[in-house]
């Protein structure tokens, strides 16, 4: 600014020569001296307004800067109650002997040890079902077992229980029937025997044979018990009481005998079937139906009366 008063001294500021000193590595910031603006004193007041010397700001000093990892001191991994710590978050000491060590943490093995040693003991403590038990047991499964078998003839058992006594009728008058079946290497026979008799006494009967067989392979077989048959029904065709008949195809042969045990005799009956080289079974007129079935049952037979 242009001073329009010759007679107002202008006030030039003083440098400052003193250099300042730096307090750490980082470069400290120079600071331009800052001129001081002029001041106009009107006339009568220059006593008054005496001049202030001039002064130079102080430089800005900059703050220390310092690294806050490098500060820290180092902590190591294994450090005795006696040494000295530094919070790492305050920087403060920190006195270890006042620290209490932790407890480690239990470690899965010795977990396992403790596991270990409770199934120890409850091996320890076990006891063993005893003799009587298991044997009761044993019974227990195995009633059960044969009441679930054996259910159907219990249920059976009580139905007739319920119902009382069952009177079974005698049969007096009827027919025995009695069946065998007999197996070959090469044959099969069928063999039925029908006994009629009236007051339990025998009558008449009726046989039935059946042999079966191979028409080809067992040909030859079967015509000879073919030509037997054709045999005893000639031998016997003149005879009273007694009469045979035969057929044979397709490998089948059917034998037929009737007897009236009434007019049959046995002496010339049991001639004629000896004679074709057969047998005859001997039964006479008035026998009692219960002796016979039992020789057929001990024949092998399988008997039932019928009415």
């Amino acid at each position: 600014m242009n001073n329009e008063n010759p007679n107002i001294p202008v006030l030039e500021p003083v440098p400052n020569t003193e250099t300042p000193k730096p307090v750490n590595p980082v470069e400290p910031q120079v600071v331009n001296p800052v001129s001081t603006p002029e001041i106009v004193v009107p006339k009568g007041f220059e006593e008054q307004a005496s001049p202030a010397p001039a002064t130079t700001p102080a430089p800005i000093e900059p703050a220390p800067m310092t690294n806050p990892v490098a500060a820290r001191p180092a902590v190591s991994p294994t450090v005795s109650n006696q040494e000295t710590r530094y919070n790492p978050v305050t920087g403060e000491e920190m006195n270890m002997s006042d620290v209490k060590p932790q407890a480690a943490p239990t470690t899965l093995g010795e977990g396992a040890v403790n596991n270990e040693e409770k199934l120890k003991t409850v091996d320890v403590n076990y006891k063993p079902t005893s003799t009587g038990n298991t044997v009761m047991l044993v019974i227990f499964f195995i009633v059960l077992i044969a009441f679930v078998i054996f259910l159907p003839d219990i249920q059976t058992l009580i139905a007739q229980y319920k119902a009382g006594p069952v009177e079974v009728e005698e049969i007096t008058s009827g027919k025995l029937v009695c069946t065998l079946s007999s197996n070959t290497v090469n044959l099969d026979r069928d063999i039925t025997r029908v006994f009629e008799y009236s007051d339990n006494k025998l009558v008449s009967a009726k046989f039935t044979t059946i042999v079966r067989g191979d028409p080809s392979l067992d040909e030859e077989t079967l015509d000879e018990l073919n030509a037997q048959c054709e045999q005893i029904k000639t031998n016997v065709q003149e005879l009273e009481g007694a009469s045979v008949s035969c057929s044979y195809e397709d490998g089948k042969l059917t034998e037929q005998e009737t007897f009236d045990f009434g007019t049959y005799k046995i002496e010339e009956v049991s001639a004629a079937y000896t004679e074709a080289g057969g047998t005859v079974i001997e039964f006479q007129a008035g026998e009692e139906i219960d002796s016979v079935m039992t020789n057929m049952r001990q024949g092998g037979f399988v008997c039932n009366k019928e009415k």
